[in-house]
């Protein structure tokens, strides 16, 4: 309480002392000494007394109205006490603690420029696998590139169906027995192409060290036909993938070679 509301008080309570006697409340009245009517001075002045202290307090909770605009402070509630909380029970000593969880440690970023290289001398095995095959041509050098995410991806073009050329000097129509040579010709150099890559993807894949075991090591060779004939169906596309995983596992010497090697995914179309 601030001073100037204690001197309002003091003041009320100053000349509600010395001021006229407030009325008796009937139920407040002090018993009477005799039945004549005629009261006691002590009960009288008690009375009186009792006036003044009921005129304070209703002057009071005035003041109090007019200095608060919530009213009359009304009593403090008291907090209900809290309910007790289920005690949790200890953990058994038989029981084992979790084991902790150790983070693997985050792979180290690729170095492009080591890829770079890695990737060319790569480019050359792909290129040496499509020449063992003499009556194979390769119709592009074959081009590697590091896709982020995904791994490395090398492309080439090659013609393994060889066949007589037209020309005005030889431009006799071939005849069935040609063309069925030059198509089961063609065949079998797609088989010893499939074996000759995967096997060298397989030994030389341990090059692209940069790449994760989560990449992919693929190769994709374009196939020219030289005659399209739909009834001797051929394949335009040869697709090589190999999990690098795989080529990281053969590099520990976890898996052997001929295990590699069928683990070389190809598909064509």
């Amino acid at each position: 309480m601030n001073k100037t509301l204690l001197s309002i008080l003091v003041l009320a309570l100053g000349w509600t002392l010395s001021g006229p006697a407030a009325p008796v409340d009937p139920a407040g009245k002090a018993p009477h000494a005799e039945t004549n009517g005629s009261a006691n001075a002590d009960e009288v002045e008690k009375a009186r007394l009792i006036g003044q202290i009921d005129q304070l307090q209703a002057g009071l909770r005035n003041i109090l109205r007019k200095l608060s605009p919530a009213g009359v402070p009304s009593a403090p509630e008291t907090e209900a006490p809290a309910a007790p909380q289920a005690e949790t029970a200890p953990p058994s000593p038989d029981a084992g603690a979790a084991p902790d969880t150790e983070t693997a440690p985050a792979p180290a970023p690729v170095d492009r420029i080591q890829l770079r290289g890695q990737i060319e001398q790569f480019q050359a095995v792909i290129e040496n696998a499509l020449r063992q095959d003499l009556r194979s041509t390769v119709l592009s050098a074959p081009k590697g590139a590091y896709l982020e995410g995904y791994g490395a991806v090398f492309s080439t073009e090659a013609s393994l169906y060889r066949i007589r050329p037209l020309t005005p000097f030889s431009s006799s129509p071939y005849s069935r027995q040609e063309l069925e040579q030059a198509y089961q010709s063609a065949l079998e150099r797609v088989d010893r192409l499939k074996e000759n890559l995967s096997q060298a993807m397989a030994e030389y894949g341990t090059l692209l060290e940069q790449l994760r075991p989560s990449h992919t090591l693929a190769v994709i060779v374009h196939l020219y036909n030289g005659v399209a004939d739909p009834g001797r169906p051929y394949p335009s596309q040869l697709i090589f993938k190999a999990s690098a995983g795989s080529v990281s596992d053969y590099r520990q010497g976890k898996i052997t070679m001929e295990e590699l090697v069928d683990q070389v995914r190809i598909s064509q179309f």
